[in-house]
């Protein structure tokens, strides 16, 4: 049995609940508080790479960590990375057996998911334990730690119906994460946002580090951002990244298929996709004659902005929606609807062929979307 499977035996799926108050007595009952540093990254795009790059760098430093992610692309494994590998099934369902013998009451899938990480934290014993927020930061699993270092990314708008539709409101579920006193990262660009960060700064006491990022790129912005951090943890002046191609730790698999070019990037919202254009654009990574997409449920709105950022900024031959079924997906008349105002061809897993495609094809959209591309595309 994989551990996916075993998940799927016991827990309902990925359904955000918000109420946490009790895991904080959880994790003390179970003695699962850790006993190292922790450093907690939010933000609405590009936490998971800053968490990598993180990791990364402290682990050229012979640093040991634990790095906590969401959500996995094909297996529930990648959540749980230590010192740069991924768990394997025999050690997660082992400990997924542990902590379910444990509990007296029905939890979600997102806490329960969080004490088996820091189970295998206890025995494992890192040096820095790296957790990326889930969703928001204030009402997320992981903010029953109170991290030594906080960062906060980017903020855009999305998941507005549990965020909020503005700035401000999104701004202060993000900033949850805080504590009193706590040193804090950030890398806005917009002023607005620094000057709600500043009276954030103010009113915690907080050691406030604005990381400058100018007219860098996404991923260069989070490459300064890990970086800053990760002298703040090894109180180095100065710290390498192992790797210095931009698009190594925002894309997240690539693949050569009847010598035909496959890459995959996340983006899942409009700032997302213009911020991934960006970064194609500035590492001169720009060549695609192929589009393949497929997005989350969302407003008609933000469909809208995505496609028609994606038209004007990929001046590619076709573009594909991708058709997968999944409780988070669009549902298949708004896909339809979608597809009939843009002209997008349609593929899904039994029609999907090679010689339908370009020579360099872009897959992008939801994480969950490129975990389907992913399961069924990359060894056939």
């Amino acid at each position: 049995m994989t551990p996916d499977k075993w998940l799927e035996e016991n827990y309902l799926g990925e359904i955000f609940s918000g109420r946490f108050e009790h895991l904080k007595i959880l994790v003390e009952e179970l003695d699962l508080m850790p006993r190292c540093q922790v450093v907690t990254i939010g933000g609405t795009n590009g936490k998971g790479e800053t968490a990598r790059i993180l990791e990364s760098i402290l682990n050229s430093h012979q640093f040991k960590t634990a790095l906590n992610t969401s959500p996995h692309l094909v297996a529930v494994n990648e959540r749980f990375v230590f010192n740069g590998e991924a768990i394997s099934d025999s050690e997660l369902i082992e400990n997924f057996q542990q902590i379910q013998s444990l509990l007296d009451q029905r939890i979600s899938y997102f806490e329960f998911l969080f004490l088996v990480f820091l189970n295998v934290v206890k025995k494992k014993s890192p040096d820095i334990v790296i957790l990326e927020v889930g969703l928001g930061g204030r009402l997320d699993a992981t903010n029953v730690l109170n991290a030594d270092i906080a960062a906060i990314t980017s903020i855009s708008r999305d998941h507005q119906d549990i965020l909020g539709n503005s700035y401000r409101k999104i701004f202060f579920e993000k900033a949850g994460i805080f504590r009193k006193n706590q040193k804090v990262f950030t890398s806005f660009s917009l002023k607005f946002l620094n000057q709600l960060m500043q009276l954030t700064a103010q009113n915690l006491s907080l050691n406030w580090c604005p990381v400058e990022v100018g007219g860098d790129n996404f991923s260069q912005a989070n490459r300064k951002l890990a970086l800053a951090m990760a002298a703040e943890l090894l109180d180095k002046e100065k710290c390498t990244i192992v790797s210095e191609n931009t698009n190594d730790f925002a894309k997240r698999k690539s693949w050569m298929l009847k010598k035909k070019q496959f890459d995959l990037y996340p983006s899942h919202n409009p700032d997302g996709i213009r911020k991934l254009f960006q970064l194609l654009n500035a590492s001169q990574y720009n060549h695609y004659d192929t589009l393949i997409i497929s997005f989350s449920d969302r407003s008609e709105r933000d469909l809208d902005a995505m496609i028609k950022t994606l038209k004007q900024s990929f001046r590619v031959d076709q573009i594909f929606y991708y058709n997968f079924d999944h409780a988070k997906s669009l549902k298949r008349e708004k896909r339809k609807q979608l597809k009939d105002k843009f002209g997008l061809q349609s593929l899904d897993k039994e029609t999907f062929s090679t010689e339908l495609l370009g020579q360099n094809i872009l897959v992008t959209g939801s994480n969950y979307f490129l975990g389907e591309f992913i399961r069924y595309h990359s060894g056939c």
